[in-house]
């Protein structure tokens, strides 16, 4: 092995962070380098207290996920790789998640959804932020569909039950299809289009974006917008590896282009 470089992941329990995680420590070791993968549960403090731990313990650089601690990203004396969008001055790759909300509700205007909902979580992040916009204005700029300020709920945590709980009263609002802003809330939100006695596609559209291998599953059939995992942690770790043996080199920034696959959750002529 080369050496040994550190990961920074926000959730584990999130599965696109789980693979994520799984895909950059595969292609770390392709590189020849071993890589040491921490949790810090969304929380930037936690994030910034492994980020000072890996560096003590020889790490020759650093990749991180939101939440972005600046402690992390500008201040600690390795080189450092962001996935997804950041304010400082690193490099980062990142898909274009302003191109997958306008994709999700160009998708769910086509399939005849006329009242859209949307359930988020951390609006402050930029993935989130770049979503959210992007839907907005996919929805805004047709004259066929609806948004409604009623019809945005922000549950406050990328959790299950919150999300579960935030669709029950988009459903109940009279929304036709929802967006979940990761295929983790979405989970929740198919939860509540089930409890609601609807039915996922027919009744009720749930879109998710991530397109975790939970959203493929035969009895999910989540529609999602991919953001292609194994082609952000190829070049995150391409980038680091740069940053690492090559340093006068300058790393420019990567933003990919995602598409939607389009499933069961959105199909109305089952």
């Amino acid at each position: 092995m080369k050496g040994t470089v550190g990961l920074l992941i926000g959730d584990l329990g999130n599965p696109f962070y789980a693979q994520l995680a799984t895909a950059i420590t595969r292609s770390m070791d392709d590189e020849g380098w071993a890589c040491l993968v921490t949790h810090c549960s969304e929380n930037s403090d936690i994030q910034a207290m492994m980020a000072d731990q890996l560096v003590a313990s020889g790490v020759r650089g650093l990749i991180a996920t939101e939440p972005h601690s600046p402690e992390v990203l500008s201040r600690v004396d390795v080189p450092v790789v962001a996935v997804d969008r950041t304010e400082q001055d690193v490099p980062f790759v990142a898909s274009d998640g302003e191109h997958g909300g306008r994709l999700v509700a160009a998708h769910l205007i086509e399939a005849g959804y006329r009242r859209c909902g949307v359930v988020y979580a951390e609006p402050e992040t930029w993935s989130v932020r770049d979503r959210l916009t992007g839907f907005r204005l996919g929805l805004q700029g047709n004259s066929q569909a609806q948004i409604e300020p009623n019809l945005e709920i922000d549950c406050g945590v990328i959790a299950y039950d919150e999300s579960r709980s935030a669709a029950k009263q988009l459903i109940e609002a009279g929304a036709d299809a929802i967006f979940a802003i990761n295929d983790y809330l979405a989970l929740g939100v198919l939860a509540a289009v089930a409890d609601a006695g609807r039915r996922p596609g027919e009744d009720v559209g749930v879109v998710g974006f991530d397109d975790t291998s939970v959203a493929g599953l035969p009895n999910i059939s989540l529609t999602s917008v991919a953001q292609g995992i194994d082609q952000l942690a190829a070049r995150a770790a391409g980038m680091l590896v740069q940053r690492i043996t090559r340093p006068q080199q300058q790393v420019p920034p990567v933003i990919l282009r995602p598409r939607l696959i389009a499933r069961d959750s959105t199909r109305r002529d089952r």
